[in-house]
């Protein structure tokens, strides 16, 4: 039986879901939930692109405890979804200290897999790049969480001043508000990953991801 480590450990690298997703893809995407609405009554949620940074070795779930992103074996019932597959709705990233409103997931999901049929976004190894993603608070524009990768697996967050340019080559761009109440903007940038060798993955406005090698 497959077990959540084996479904973690299938998903894509940054880099591979990245080059599944380029940028004319990625806007109609996008426009398309905009349209929609279905994210409009539901802020904390964002888009996100499916990835991992790691493997996952056996009991081990990748959780977010504060300002730090590490695998820890623990108990299914000892931590909380937080990013989720359109797969059967399935969580692949868990916090310890934030327990979200996991009603509108479904609904969110389901609406979000009819828009990748729709426009045929391209799946990793029998999944879909995309899903979504609660985020525990959204920072002031301009701001950005910075999350660096330790020696340990483990990686921590600050909030730095946001990059100029959001489509510089170096960056990916991997998690997306979508119908917030945002004054000139349709489509909010959440997150995106910098490659400087691997080393760096800042997120604006949310999240906590992990970075480097897969090991």
């Amino acid at each position: 039986m497959s077990t959540p480590q084996d479904l973690f450990n299938q998903l894509p690298s940054l880099q591979d879901a990245s080059n599944l997703f380029p940028t004319d893809l990625r806007n109609r995407v996008l426009l398309d939930l905009y349209s929609q609405g279905v994210f409009r009554n539901h802020p904390q949620y964002a888009v996100a692109l499916v990835h991992r940074h790691t493997t996952l070795h056996p009991g081990e779930f990748m959780v977010n405890t504060g300002d730090v992103a590490s695998p820890k074996i623990r108990t299914p019932e000892s931590i909380h979804a937080t990013s989720w597959l359109t797969l059967k709705d399935q969580p692949y990233e868990y916090a310890s200290d934030v327990t979200p409103d996991e009603t509108p997931v479904h609904d969110l999901l389901t609406a979000l897999s009819g828009t990748i049929s729709r426009l045929k976004v391209p799946q990793f190894s029998g999944i879909d790049i995309l899903g979504i993603r609660y985020l525990p608070e959204i920072p002031s524009p301009g701001y950005v969480f910075s999350e660096t990768r330790k020696c340990d697996r483990s990686s921590i967050t600050s909030l730095q001043p946001k990059p100029d340019n959001l489509d510089d080559p170096g960056m990916v761009q991997s998690c997306w508000l979508v119908g917030e109440d945002l004054v000139d903007e349709l489509v909010r940038v959440g997150c995106i990953c910098i490659n400087e060798d691997g080393n760096y993955h800042i997120q604006i406005n949310c999240g906590k991801p992990v970075i480097g090698s897969l090991n």
